[in-house]
């Protein structure tokens, strides 16, 4: 059955960790945003999308079958530790909609040895769609 990844950050095309989706054989599918707006993207040298924000997320969507392809993506990401990978309703660029997996971080007993540096890179659009570049 094939799934969707939506990745935000060094995952994405162009960046370092987009090697891991090229080795998984994870095909692109389209750019998307997530459906609910209730995210933060934060971050500098790599961007963390939190719950309890405000914000749609710009996504790009891969798709694979199961989940020993996607092995190295979730140990790269730390998942179930440091981000959590989770089916998250997303919104494709011709309006079609789907549920993602995602990773997002938290919740960490405590909070302040995982908070972000800053906010470089990230730009919000006046509709609130966070991305990063």
């Amino acid at each position: 059955m094939t799934q969707l990844m939506a990745v935000y950050g060094t995952l994405k095309r162009g960046f370092g960790n987009n090697c891991l989706i090229e080795a998984a054989e994870m095909p692109f599918l389209s750019e998307a945003v997530t459906k609910d707006s209730k995210f933060s993207l934060e971050g500098g040298g790599f961007p963390i999308a939190r719950d309890g924000g405000n914000q749609q997320v710009a996504v790009e969507l891969f798709t694979f079958e199961d989940e020993p392809q996607i092995k190295g993506i979730d140990n790269l990401e730390g998942h179930p530790t440091w981000y959590v990978r989770r089916l998250v309703p997303v919104v494709l660029e011709d309006g079609t909609e789907a549920e993602a997996w995602m990773y997002i971080q938290g919740p960490f007993e405590d909070e302040t040895y995982y908070d972000v540096m800053s906010e470089d890179g990230i730009t919000v659009t006046e509709e609130g769609v966070a991305s990063w570049a």
